[in-house]
């Protein structure tokens, strides 16, 4: 995936899923996306979808940490609490899934 194709991307995983919903590696993929696009909960509802598709737990583990951990960066930076419970919310999910 090129930079600044996100969207494409996403649309092509979305593809992906209603193909197979339980494709292996396909919503840690999507929720590596929806991150970067800032879609935090996207994200980690995608990350839920793929420990149930059977995804391995600590790649998802792995995924939701860096996702929380740039989450917890952006909420130090604007001091907003929704931010930081998006933030404590895919921390949870992380230490939880490990």
């Amino acid at each position: 995936r090129q930079a600044g194709q996100a969207q494409q991307a996403l649309a092509a995983l979305d593809r992906a899923v209603a193909t197979n919903a339980n494709a292996r590696g396909v919503q840690t993929a999507r929720a590596r996306i929806l991150g970067e696009m800032n879609q935090l909960d996207d994200a980690l509802t995608a990350l839920q979808a793929a420990v149930a598709a059977g995804d391995s737990a600590p790649n998802v583990a792995l995924v939701g940490l860096s996702l929380g951990q740039t989450a917890y960066r952006a909420a130090n930076a604007s001091k907003a609490r929704a931010d930081f419970e998006r933030a404590i919310r895919l921390l949870e999910f992380s230490d939880k899934t490990n």
